[in-house]
């Protein structure tokens, strides 16, 4: 009898963890503090079902997940400024595939339109943009960024170093934000250069902020 109990025990605890609870753990969407005039700043993080809303500046949000977490990750981001977004720049960083002797992978992606002149590179050739429908963002609506669309490919990518299920940390980052009135923001605000088709020159931040009327 104590044979059979020993058995039954030994096989309870050997017996295979469901899926769910397998997959199940935290995972962290970061968003970095936003510069003074910045265009876009966050107004909520959805993982899956779980959203979270906060006042902006450095959110960093954190949900239960599965390994194919990122499929369920949007990003609401509010137009502060006093023109139409028509597109962004956005950079995914992946904190857990750096290493020892590996640099942290990063996988940029675009939402919305690029104008002509961002596609151009410093040595004036123009680089390969695949474009997608613009956005029509006024001010102070949301600018929904979602990885779902992206997702395949960003699991193509992870997957040629370490499984998708290895990520429990990402970064999203903006790097360009593109208005419907030619001009950009790229670290700084920029406006077309009048003497070059590929370039940008320096823009007042000031005439950008809501309730400045457009030159």
């Amino acid at each position: 009898m104590r044979a059979i109990l020993i058995l039954a025990l030994a096989g309870a605890l050997l017996a295979p963890v469901p899926a769910v609870a397998q997959g199940a753990r935290d995972c962290t969407v970061n968003l970095e503090r936003v510069i003074h005039d910045h265009p876009l700043i966050p107004a909520s993080v959805q993982i899956g079902t779980f959203e979270k809303t906060e006042p902006p500046y450095d959110l960093h949000v954190t949900a239960s997940c599965g390994d194919d977490w990122l499929d369920g990750v949007q990003v609401k981001f509010r137009n502060m400024t006093n023109r139409t977004v028509s597109g962004v720049l956005l950079e995914i960083d992946f904190p857990d595939t750096e290493g020892p002797q590996m640099l942290q992978m990063g996988y940029q992606f675009r939402v919305g339109e690029t104008p002509v002149r961002s596609t151009y590179m410093r040595d004036k050739t123009r680089g390969h943009v695949i474009q997608h429908p613009a956005l029509t963002n006024p001010p102070r609506s949301e600018v929904v960024v979602a990885l779902k669309p992206e997702y395949p490919e960003i699991k193509r990518f992870i997957e040629t170093r370490q499984l998708i299920g290895t990520i429990r940390s990402v970064w999203i980052r903006i790097l360009q934000v593109y208005f419907a009135d030619g001009t950009v923001f790229n670290g700084v605000y920029q406006k077309p250069d009048p003497n070059d088709p590929t370039a940008y020159i320096r823009a007042d931040s000031s005439e950008f902020r809501i309730g400045t009327p457009i030159q």
